[in-house]
């Protein structure tokens, strides 16, 4: 096939519908490894697994180091239940992963959090004490006021090392701890919010959220002062909270009203494409999407993204030995 041939059908298969699929896939006859790419994806688009691990496999036994047909086969072992397997293809391996490809990861991975919970605290070791300055906190009540403010700056710098440490529970500990001894600390209450949500403490994020936005909206309706509206990173995460508690157009709704900030969008993009698909509009949820995954790449991918998917490797992974090959997910 012509490689303007080739281009047209990859653009078709981004969006197309279950006719378009069946005539794309009677188009892809030969066994040539961009045909046969191609037909993988359309195949895995149509639920014809099987048929689409034969394609992927062809492509990478003439090519071992294509990145894109050993991913997509990942998404294929899964929906085979092969998780060991799919796991070794998911892992990640690449800088950052073909758009199209994370879009419909994203699709089919991104829900399962909501069924398995534990998908978030996948490999992360639970809180264990003894925990830092714990003494100093219990009896943080009988300190001034500034020593609780020294006490709760010290506690948000542990919970930063805590945090790239990956030990996010601590993490989560030390910032709440560092909020309720200084609830005036914004930086403190988005660091709880930020961690909270990614370890499915969603219900705490939004407790935590919703009067300080509320706040921050009495006094610009006083002042009209722009400078007093939320900052946008509390309101990215407060959507992000909307969107895990099931307030998906509340969610949308309120990006709305966001503007990003030359190259941060601090995640607007990422939580609005996601709200989107759960309300099932897949145009709106692809733009919103393609501008995550485009203009806003690098800050999505290493920040939301793929902290995520490398959680839901290590999930498979203890699911291999519990699901044998060929049971579903």
């Amino acid at each position: 096939m012509e490689p303007r041939r080739l281009d047209s059908v990859w653009q078709a298969t981004r969006q197309a519908s279950a006719n378009t699929l069946a005539d794309l896939a009677d188009v892809l006859g030969e066994s040539c490894t961009p045909e046969c790419l191609l037909r993988g994806i359309v195949r895995l688009e149509r639920g014809e697994y099987a048929e689409a691990r034969v394609d992927f496999d062809h492509v990478l036994a003439t090519q071992p180091e294509n990145p894109l047909a050993r991913q997509y086969r990942g998404l294929v072992l899964w929906h085979l239940g092969e998780f060991e397997l799919a796991a070794d293809d998911l892992a990640p391996g690449t800088l950052f992963p073909q758009r199209d490809w994370t879009r419909r990861a994203l699709q089919r991975f991104w829900p399962l959090r909501l069924e398995h919970p534990e998908i978030l605290t996948a490999g992360i070791a639970p809180l264990a004490g003894p925990l830092p300055f714990e003494k100093e906190v219990a009896s943080a009540e009988a300190l001034t006021l500034p020593r609780r403010r020294a006490l709760a700056q010290r506690l948000a710098k542990r919970g930063v090392r805590a945090y790239f440490a990956k030990q996010l529970p601590l993490a989560e500990w030390c910032f709440e701890n560092a909020c309720r001894l200084d609830p005036d600390d914004h930086d403190a209450a988005a660091n709880t919010c930020w961690v909270a949500l990614r370890i499915g403490h969603a219900d705490k994020a939004l407790a935590l959220l919703q009067p300080i936005v509320e706040a921050d909206l009495e006094a610009y309706k006083d002042k009209r002062e722009s400078h007093l509206l939320p900052s946008p990173g509390l309101l990215t995460m407060y959507a992000w909270a909307l969107h895990e508690t099931g307030e998906h157009r509340g969610a949308v709704a309120l990006l709305s009203t966001m503007r990003p900030e030359g190259p941060d969008d601090y995640h607007a993009h990422i939580i609005a494409g996601l709200s989107w698909l759960a309300l099932d509009e897949h145009d709106k949820a692809n733009a919103c999407l393609d501008v995550a995954l485009g203009a806003y790449l690098l800050d999505t991918w290493q920040q939301f993204v793929e902290p995520f998917f490398e959680k839901v490797v290590r999930w498979m992974r203890t699911r291999a030995a519990a699901h044998p090959a060929g049971t579903s997910a």
